[in-house]
């Protein structure tokens, strides 16, 4: 595994993070870069946290949609 993929995957599954989002009712959107996405079935997943390619998203609806970034 590379030093950006444990970076990100230590990252999404940060226990402060992830408590956070539990005690304000948020989802954690990751959005994987290209070059990464065939890694995507590496991460670890919990229930807080969606992970997706940048090739299978639509950036403007996401970005519209986000509370906060």
């Amino acid at each position: 595994m590379s030093h950006i993929f444990k970076l990100y995957n230590s990252l999404i599954n940060n226990e402060k993070l992830i408590s956070l989002a539990k005690e304000y009712n948020y989802k954690i959107i990751f959005i994987i870069h290209p070059t990464l996405a065939s890694n995507i079935k590496d991460y670890d997943v919990n229930d807080f946290t969606l992970i997706y390619s940048s090739v299978d998203i639509n950036y403007e609806e996401m970005l519209t949609k986000a509370k906060l970034m």
